[in-house]
């Protein structure tokens, strides 16, 4: 646990996380060569996530597959009057990250409300919300699938909040047309 900083505005954690996973025993080398070349070939959203579900599909990828080897230690991303500061976590030797958090602070003990299957379909709702927000970023309408409420990234999150240009996609309580909170029940046990 980080003490809070002394924020202007939006503070978020962060962690960077790494999973350990060989996609080339777990699809297959040619697959992998395969979306390769779609990936490099292809500027068309459709046809890529259509060649990933199909990969994943035949080699029956399920979710156990994806453990995690690594996390950082916690750090934080908050805003002050001058700008953003940032206490990244990340050590050299841990090389790229898998996926990074980046999660509104909540008043302690989360325990008492929120168990540890929730604090999951958290993380794959900010994951979603991520997802979202590179689309934004790109200045492109995200796909249905993503069209999402809530938090994701922090710069993005600023964005919306401060610049016109953007609708407030991360408040959960938006009514932002064609956004809705996400559907996370097929991940309850």
């Amino acid at each position: 646990m980080i003490d809070p900083p002394e924020a202007d505005g939006l503070t978020a954690y962060l962690q960077y996380v790494y999973l350990d996973i060989d996609l080339e025993s777990l699809l297959g080398q040619q697959v992998v060569r395969s979306l390769a070349a779609v990936l490099e070939a292809s500027h068309d959203r459709a046809k890529v996530t259509q060649a990933i579900r199909e990969a994943l599909e035949q080699s029956g990828v399920n979710a156990e597959s994806f453990t995690i080897a690594d996390v950082s230690d916690l750090g934080v991303l908050y805003q002050t009057r001058t700008g953003d500061e940032k206490r990244d976590p990340r050590r050299s030797d841990m090389g790229a990250p898998d996926a990074r958090l980046e999660l509104s602070p909540i008043d302690a003990p989360w325990e008492a409300y929120l168990p540890v299957e929730g604090f999951q379909m958290l993380v794959v709702h900010h994951l979603l919300c991520q997802t979202r927000d590179c689309y934004l970023q790109m200045g492109l309408e995200p796909p249905e699938s993503v069209k999402i409420l809530g938090t994701g990234t922090f710069r993005q999150t600023v964005r919306n909040e401060h610049l016109e240009q953007y609708e407030p996609v991360h408040y959960t309580d938006s009514s932002v047309d064609s956004y809705r909170l996400p559907d996370l029940s097929a991940l309850e046990r």
